[in-house]
């Protein structure tokens, strides 16, 4: 447990902003630190993948006779079929046209099936939540804010490979200095030129999104408004403090 409090500690995201007047046992932590998160990513998702193993693994699969809601209406349909082998849906449809055949048949009946969820709004602290949302039927998640090194490496094993874990889809969290007592998210953007630097590091290192928290001041946020959008990628995230609703809308 100490381990991954200390991979996973919110103080500061990889070390990537450590003030240069840290004593050098804070400056030598800040630089381990990414290192320990990509380890703790990497020794997760391999001890959790050995745990698993695949099922009819390219071969054709048939769940029968079940209802299914299928998205696409409020409505389910009765005694349907789905064919599929892996990630691909081969047949969907009423089980009385079904001519197909499959190597293994999962009976359905009394049973409801719908299209797989996604997660919208998560901090992926731990390997193990991955198979965990899996298990509850979440095929993708979006990664609000988390460790820099540590997200990175998640999502770079995950997404590459063929797992049966959900995608990744990251949102890079940037802040600024507050008022509060502590220092709730390490990638601080107190300038236009941090701003800047933040939105290309987040853009370069292949993130989705970017995600604003509750500090950076009305110029920080529009610079990295106009700097995300010129980069194709979208901003959310809170109301920071220095905004109301209306204001953030304009």
């Amino acid at each position: 447990m100490s381990a991954r409090r200390c991979a996973m500690g919110a103080g500061t995201m990889s070390g990537l902003n450590a003030p240069s007047s840290s004593p050098a046992g804070s400056r030598r932590s800040a630089t381990a630190l990414p290192a320990l998160e990509s380890a703790y990513a990497k020794r997760g998702t391999e001890y959790y993948r050995r745990q698993m193993k695949p099922v009819n693994a390219n071969k054709l699969s048939a769940i029968r006779h079940v209802t299914l809601w299928d998205g696409r209406s409020d409505q389910v349909q009765e005694n349907m079929t789905v064919l599929f082998s892996e990630a691909r849906i081969l047949y969907a449809g009423p089980d009385s046209a079904f001519q197909g055949r499959a190597d293994t048949v999962i009976e359905g009946r009394g049973m409801t099936l719908l299209p797989g969820l996604w997660e919208m709004h998560t901090h992926l602290r731990q390997p193990e939540w991955l198979p965990a949302s899996m298990a509850a039927g979440i095929i993708a998640l979006r990664d609000m804010g988390n460790n820099f090194a540590y997200i990175q490496t998640l999502a770079g094993i995950t997404n590459a490979r063929r797992t049966c874990w959900p995608h990744i889809f990251r949102a890079g969290w940037i802040d600024a200095r507050g008022n509060w007592p502590f220092q709730y998210s390490g990638l601080q953007a107190n300038t236009r030129a941090e701003a800047i630097q933040w939105v290309n590091t987040y853009q370069q290192a292949g993130f989705d999104q970017i995600k604003i928290w509750e500090n950076p001041s009305p110029e920080v946020i529009r610079t990295i408004i106009s700097e995300a959008h010129q980069r194709n990628m979208e901003v959310v995230g809170h109301i920071p403090e220095r905004f109301s609703f209306s204001s953030i809308m304009e």
